[in-house]
């Protein structure tokens, strides 16, 4: 029996930012039609890779949402090279909700990344030819 074909759709995952008053920042990556599972880290209907980057100073997430009616998976990409510091990986988390997956990052120095965020985005710093 032949396997049907799932068309693939990538796209540059939006995010929003928020640093919050206990010492870390919370980044949201938006992924439409994402419904959480059973674990915190597994969608009900997707994928989710996770990776630090740059010793702990970016990150690397991929979100693949499977939409078995329509036959299409798409894929929500974020790679962030820099961010204004450096945090702490243990006391860091991610989750998957509704629509989206949340990271709440433990910052090293808990100094405020509140301007930079304004001005620039969780990606101030990066590295690549993209201008946001």
């Amino acid at each position: 029996m032949a396997m049907a074909e799932v068309e693939m759709i990538s796209r540059h995952a939006r995010c929003r930012s928020l640093d919050l008053d206990d010492g870390t920042v919370q980044v949201e990556i938006m992924a439409d039609g994402l419904e959480p599972g059973n674990n915190i880290h597994e969608p009900k209907n997707g994928v989710v890779y996770f990776d630090w980057l740059n010793s702990l100073q970016g990150f690397d997430i991929r979100i693949t949402v499977e939409d078995k009616r329509e036959k299409k998976d798409t894929e929500f990409i974020r790679v962030v090279k820099r961010m204004p510091g450096n945090i702490i990986e243990a006391n860091s988390t991610w989750h998957v909700e509704k629509d989206k997956v949340v990271i709440k990052m433990k910052k090293a120095e808990n100094i405020s990344w509140k301007e930079k965020l304004q001005a620039k985005g969780i990606d101030i710093g990066s590295s690549s030819s993209e201008e946001d």
